[in-house]
């Protein structure tokens, strides 16, 4: 799978777990955010190799669920669910609260 169809896969794996369409991919800054909502980034991949043979590759992204809602508890859930993913920090501003994530998609690389 190539990484813009993984990145497409978890687009609307987002979409799923917060109940709208507000889920935004390195949006610029001229878009206006509609909360709840999720922005995303990619910040690095990563190509693992055994035996000069590529096997694995990871793409890392952080990930901020901004929501009006001091504790948005099911969103919350829904996202601690996802494999390797982290919360790394909480943090209010502009009376918005923002919940900060590390995330990593892993994929196995077919070798033929």
């Amino acid at each position: 799978m190539s990484r813009e169809s993984r990145r497409l896969k978890l687009q609307s794996q987002l979409e799923t777990i917060l109940g709208s369409r507000n889920v935004y991919f390195q949006p610029p800054a001229s878009i206006h955010l509609k909360y709840p909502c999720i922005v995303y980034n990619h910040t690095r991949d990563s190509r693992f190799h055994a035996d000069n043979i590529p096997y694995m590759e990871h793409d890392e992204y952080d990930l901020m669920l901004i929501t009006k809602d001091p504790m948005p508890d099911d969103i919350l859930e829904k996202l601690s669910k996802m494999p390797y993913n982290r919360l790394n920090r909480r943090f209010v501003e502009d009376n918005l609260y923002h919940f900060s994530y590390g995330l990593i998609l892993t994929e196995r690389i077919p070798n033929d």
